[in-house]
């Protein structure tokens, strides 16, 4: 069974979020990265890459992201939350095709330099951790050799630039040099060899695998002869020619084969056109203009290809491309020919950082250097970026510039002089934002977005389907906040000095109205789309969107708002200030019905849950709930390390999403359950690399959107979790235990405004593409036929050169064969008389061979005699050998044993003159007689061991001189790095020297302080002593002040009661007031109801003149046809009188025929007698009169009792808000005795502990202090005699009980 509680009068659910054993989701909410628009806009060597042919890898937030430029669609290589900003970036595929990436991290004073390499088919990734390295000593450049066994890192270190060399699999360094000229670049020769440059330096390494270290090749920087403020700045090597090409800072390119200098170019202005049928179509359009006029521009970056390389340019956004050919008269001559050079047709962009080409050639990838419109042209107008800074990096640092990604298409670039075709591509078609990311705004209709950023940029995104950019759109000032309007047609701008409405048009904005106010950093728009509210500085202000007309002001924060949202179906709204003070008000009164700040801290950021009546807020790393319109605080979590940046709750899915400032995403299920911090589980997901500014769930419920500091917007597809399996759309809609899951969306992306102007352009530029298109047709028409003429021409010689070929050919095929004929004839005649040679030398030769083994056998039969006789000899000069050996060992021990009988007899004879020293003469023979033995079995051992010591050694030497060669350079790297630890031993013995001497300082200064303190303490003991004293003085008055604390409590019991008393009179007041208020309400309705009486009347009053009127000019019709009638002569007069009667029926039932229905039946009888209508006017006239006056009464009545409402609920607010005085008096008063009875016993406290310290410190020096009782007791007599003196004074009944209740406690 599930458990549950009811939270604000709402059940919730305890559900377990992540199972124990495998931190699996079982219940809740996690996102993975679904796209992203931002780029890495720290410029490091290689920003972006092309890992094949088609997928291009960069940095975008915390992630690595390969992209694919033809799907279109990102896929991610996921970091972890602690890395920090990457300084480098490489990769490597195997020849197995696994693709190896390294990243370089920025180090700190707490983390080490480290390189992570991620293997992407193992998901898993290796660490090589600089240990060897100080902090914040940072890696820029990284390079895999060994077929990505090893990697190659350089680093900046104080003293100069460092080479380490490590070995991945094993996370080990092998090796590491120091440099002292600098170095930035590394480039690959082959899978062993390589590169290591710098402005003044280029030499060629190689990697041994013998020694696992590094050895230099070629130091080239000699070769090159370059110029004093000549620097290197790119150099690429060609594997398959085996040559390099070297560019520098004065624009030369300089080309190197094996270590000598071949060829020298300079940078080329204008293109020499090879092909002939390009010169004649292009004779106009190779003229370049203006902006391609290649003057003060500087090589910035360069990369190979097949043919040639590749440069790229900063002061101009060009890119050019060469082709090297060699001469074929001679071998080392080399032709450079300019394929062409292209520009950027983007504005503000200054040159280009760096390219890298895919492995196919067909694309490149290239980082562009963009400006704003003032720092761009800065930098134009600025010599000293061409002439003195040398790097890219010093270029955005100095002018504030950033970076954009673009692919250049290679394989249109000889289409391009005859189609014209920008072959520069953006990889964000409309750009990504370049700095921080102010805010985000959605609408449920489309699905779109809208971010605004201190670029001074506004960008709108679709996420629908393809995530892109639909268009951007720039201001003069930066835009501070943006809100879009629910049926997305129009959008509101919040900027420093006012607030602009706008029309989203289909790729730009129409501006419809500008209203000035003061800083707007918050908008937003109601659910309905009939209200804005917009912040003033300080002032909240509400709009009509439909007229711009502001609708009311709501009162003043503290400081400038930070963020507005409509909840409860826009009847509230709340509001946040940059104090973090929250406010929620209620837009039908006016008035604020929630306000919640803390002085003490400053929220980063807060939220207002309407549903569950809960504030939740994040201040100094930590998570803090309240309750009760955020007056009761119910949660408080400690979330150190991590600071938290943005809140988004989200009911749809029951989680609430935190932000924080290392741009991760933590994700808690929410409500949390009974405010228990142990009970609450999180993920955290690593997004953004800088802190998260804004978090939005999509009116769809499908994508989590983010935005960062870093510039970057991530979309993250949500998905949910219900007892451990995913659940979707139709999920919820199938499963009936769920239950207010499911919300109905209409997206209405189709639809959007147009501006006519648009259209007119739009048109214009389907014209020119249609002029362009037939010009393009006759261009490639008159390209055909010249292309068919050449190669008619063409086709011929060949076929002529051919037919000679053939000819030629079949004259030398008939002598071949003729002189092959004759050869044939010659082998065969050879071979036989070969055959019969060889039969008649093989007979030879069997015969001799039989002799000769003969022969052989002789041999061998004698030499076996030999070996058994040489046999016999050894064996007996063995046996004459051991008989000698036997002889020399009788003779040794006869000889041992006539020198011991000697030993003996002597030891005998001294045995009868010495018996005192007997015991030690014993002692030294037998350690004699030990050592003797020990000595000659340890002489034979030694030889023995000599001997095979020697052999050992002979061999070990011829073996061991090849490896102490190799060693030897081992050892020369030892020595430097020895020297280096040696300087650092003696810096820090001299370190330990000062800190002896200042040690020494400190002991004497202690021993001066000692002596003081002796002093001191014989003044304390004085003191300590008078302490006492002023002790029992305070002990007295401390219960003085209980006993006046006590009266004072029983005088502000009667208060108390009166207070109640007042209390119950304002409630009975209160109640009389409301009961009149309803009568008030009765009286309202009654008038309510003669007011729709008259209106009814009117109506009626109103039918009937129209009636009278009517039958007014019926009479005057009659009339007039009467006397026609009575003047005419005819005798059918009363024939035509009956027509007349039946005219004049006929237009009265017409005249009855009015709206009304009421007075149908009155107007028959009107018209039977007409003169009857001036009777009913009459009446009508006097009942609207009595009408009139009634409406007059009620008036005066209700003023009367308005008045009379007013005038009591004065007198009640008057009485209220002097019971209120009289409290808040009591209650200082009781204030003012809690505080001084807390200072006097504080000050008690610290006497106390002050006389205990002292009192121990005394005890431990051994000095004995007596109890003083004697000391008390006067106290206590002398404070008796001053409360008699007391008593005696006359006073009040209350002040003699006092003295009275004093005088016995002394007692």
């Amino acid at each position: 069974m599930e458990d549950q509680w009811f939270l604000n009068g709402k059940k919730v659910i305890k559900q377990q979020m992540l199972s124990k054993s495998s931190h699996q989701i079982i219940n809740g909410v996690s996102i993975t990265l679904e796209a992203s628009f931002g780029c890495l806009q720290n410029p490091i060597r290689k920003n972006c890459m092309f890992v094949n042919d088609d997928t291009l890898m960069f940095i975008s937030g915390k992630h690595i992201v390969l992209y694919d430029i033809i799907r279109k669609r990102q896929t991610y290589i996921m970091k972890s939350a602690e890395d920090e900003v990457v300084q480098a970036l490489s990769f490597h595929v195997s020849h197995g095709q696994k693709l190896f990436i390294a990243i370089a991290f920025k180090s700190t004073s707490k983390i080490l330099p480290t390189v992570k390499v991620y293997n992407r088919k193992k998901k898993r990734f290796y660490q090589c951790v600089h240990s060897h390295l100080l902090p914040n000593s940072n890696i820029h450049e990284i390079l895999f050799i060994n077929d990505g066994k090893h990697l190659i890192s350089l680093s900046t270190q104080e003293d100069g630039y460092g080479m380490s060399l490590f070995a991945v699999s094993k996370e080990v360094s092998l090796s590491y040099t120091l440099i002292k000229q600098k170095i930035n670049m590394l480039e690959s020769i082959s899978d062993f060899e390589f590169f290591l440059i710098g402005p003044q330096f280029l030499t060629s390494y190689k990697y041994q695998a013998d020694i696992s270290g590094l050895e230099i090749q070629n130091n080239l920087i000699t070769v090159l002869e370059l110029q004093l403020d000549e620097n290197i700045v790119g150099v690429c090597y060609n594997s398959e020619k085996k040559y390099a090409i070297v560019a520098t800072s004065k624009n030369n390119l300089i080309m190197i084969k094996g270590d000598k200098n071949v060829a020298k170019f300079e940078l080329q202005t204008q293109q020499k056109e090879s092909n002939h049928l390009l010169q004649q179509i292009n004779k106009d359009k190779n003229k370049p203009t203006e902006q391609e006029k290649l003057v003060n521009v500087r090589i910035s970056t360069i990369a190979k290809t097949n043919k040639g390389f590749i440069i790229g340019l900063i002061g101009k956004p060009a890119l050019q491309v060469y082709e090297i050919e060699q001469d074929a008269s001679e071998q080392e001559q080399y032709i450079l020919n300019l394929v062409g050079s292209y520009f950027i047709k983007d504005e503000h962009i200054y040159g280009i950082h760096q390219i890298h080409l895919a492995t196919d050639e067909m694309y490149a990838a290239l980082t562009v250097i963009y400006f704003n419109r003032s720092a761009y042209q800065v930098a134009l107008g600025s010599q000293q970026v061409l002439n003195n800074i040398v790097s890219c990096e010093q270029i955005l640092e100095n002018y504030q510039g950033k970076l954009e990604l673009f692919t250049f298409n290679l394989a249109i670039v000889e289409a391009l002089k005859s189609v014209q075709k920008d072959p520069f591509e953006p990889l964000f078609e409309k750009g990504v934002h370049k700095g921080t990311i102010f805010n985000i705004a959605t609408t449920p209709m489309r699905s779109i977005i809208a971010s605004v950023c201190d670029d001074k940029n506004i960008k709108f995104w679709d996420y629908s389907n393809d995530f892109k950019e639909m268009f951007s759109h720039q201001f003069h000032e930066t835009p501070l906040s943006v809100a879009i309007h629910p049926l997305s047609y129009q959008c509101a701008i919040g900027f420093k000095d006012g607030l602009r409405f706008y029309f989203i048009l289909d790729d730009d904005l129409k501006l419809v109205h500008n209203e000035t106010t003061k800083v707007c950093n918050a908008l937003t728009y109601s659910e309905g789309g009939h209200i804005l509210a917009a912040a003033n500085g300080n002032q909240i202000q509400l709009y009509n969107p439909l007229t711009y007309k502001m609708i009311n002001v709501l009162p003043n924060h503290q400081t400038n708002l930070k963020d507005l949202l409509f909840i409860d179906r826009d009847n509230l709204l709340i509001s946040q200030c940059q104090f973090g003070i929250l406010y929620v008000w209620n837009l039908l009164s006016g008035e604020r019905i929630l306000e919640h700040a803390q002085k003490q801290n400053k929220y980063q950021s807060l939220c207002y849950d309407f549903e569950y009546d809960l504030v939740i807020g994040v201040s100094d790393q930590k998570l803090k709930v309240y309750h009760e319109k955020g007056q009761n605080m119910v949660l408080e979590v400690d979330t150190s390390p991590t600071q938290f940046s943005a809140i988004c709750i989200s009911h749809r899915y029951n989680a609430i999403f935190f932000g924080t400032t290392q741009g991760s995403i933590r994700v808690y299920s929410y409500p949390f359950y009974h405010f228990n911090p142990k009970m609450m589980e999180s993920i955290e997901i690593p997004v953004h690399q800088l802190a998260v500014t804004a978090i939005k769930v999509s009116p769809d419920n499908s994508y989590l959107i983010s935005s960062s500091i870093d510039g970057s917007i991530f979309f993250s597809k949500i998905k949910q979790f219900i007892n451990g399996e995913e659940i979707t759309q139709l999920d919820l809609i199938t499963r009936g235990d769920i239950e207010n899951k499911i919300t109905n969306t209409f997206a209405l992306n189709s639809l959007c405004l147009c501006s006519t102007t648009a259209q007119e352009i739009r048109q214009e530029q389907l014209k020119e593409l249609e002029y362009r298109l037939q010009n393009f047709k006759s261009d490639i028409d008159d390209a055909k036929e010249v292309q068919l003429n050449n190669n008619d021409y063409k086709l011929k010689k060949i076929r002529d050169e051919h037919t000679k070929e053939i000819q030629k050919v079949q004259d030398l095929l008939s002598q071949t064969i003729q002189q092959s004929d004759a050869k044939n004839n010659k082998i065969k005649e050879d071979k036989k008389n070969l055959i019969s040679t060889s039969k008649k030398t093989i007979e030879e030769m069997n015969e001799q061979n039989s002799k000769k083994l003969l022969q052989i056998y002789d041999i061998r039969d004698k030499l076996n005699e030999k070996l058994q006789n040489i046999i016999k000899q050894q064996d007996e000069e063995r046996r004459l050998v051991n008989q000698e050996y036997q002889q020399s060992i009788s003779q040794v021990d006869d000889e041992y044993c006539q020198k011991y009988q000697d030993l003996f007899n002597r030891f005998s004879q001294a045995m009868s003159n010495m018996k005192l020293d007997q015991r030690k003469f014993k002692e030294v023979l037998q350690q004699s007689e030990k050592d003797y033995e020990t000595f000659y079995k340890e002489s034979q051992q030694s030889l023995k061991a000599k001997l095979e010591e020697f052999n050992t050694q002979t061999e070990i030497l011829r073996s061991s001189i090849s490896r102490f060669k190799k060693e030897i350079v081992r050892y020369q790297n030892r020595k430097e790095i020895l020297h280096n630890l040696k300087k650092e031993t003696e810096e820090s013995l001299q370190s330990l020297r000062q800190e002896l001497k200042g040690y020494e300082e400190k002991h004497k200064m202690m021993l001066a302080d000692l002596r003081e303190k002796e002093k001191l303490i014989n003044q304390r003991e004085q003191q300590i002593k008078d302490f006492r004293m002023k002790n029992v003085h305070l002990q007295n008055f401390q219960k003085v002040y209980d006993y006046r604390v006590n009266t004072l409590k029983d005088e502000r019991e009667p208060l108390m009661d009166h207070l109640k008393n007042m209390e119950k009179h304002v409630k009975n007041l209160y109640n009389e007031l409301i009961e009149e208020s309803g009568l008030k309400q009765s009286r309202i309705e009654e008038e309510r109801k003669l007011i729709t009486d008259l209106n009814i009347f009117k109506n009626q009053l109103k039918s009937a003149l129209t009636v009278l009127s009517l039958s007014k000019r019926n009479m005057e019709n009659f009339k007039s046809s009467i006397q026609t009638l009575i003047n005419s002569d005819t005798g059918d007069w009363p024939e035509k009188l009956e027509e007349l009667y039946h005219m004049v029926q006929k237009e009265n039932s017409k005249a009855i025929t009015i709206k009304n229905p009421v007075f149908q039946e009155t107007l028959k009888d009107m018209q039977k007698d007409p003169l009857q209508q001036q009777i009913d006017q009459s009446q009508q006239n006097a009942i609207y009169k009595a009408l009139s006056s009634q409406k007059q009464y009620l008036q005066q009545s209700l003023s009367e009792v308005e008045a009379s409402v007013k005038y009591q609920l004065g007198q009640r607010e008057v009485a209220y808000d002097t019971i209120q005085d009289q409290n808040k008096h009591l209650i200082k008063q009781c204030k003012e005795l809690r505080e001084k009875k807390q200072e006097l016993k504080s000050q008690l406290d610290s006497m106390n502990k002050e006389y205990r310290e002292k009192k121990r410190e005394l005890n431990s020096q051994g000095i004995e202090i007596p109890e003083e009782n004697e000391d008390d007791n006067q106290f206590a007599r002398t404070y008796a005699t001053t409360f008699t003196s007391i008593t005696r004074t006359p006073g009040t009944k209350s002040q003699q009980n006092f003295r009275t209740k004093i005088i016995r406690n002394i007692g």
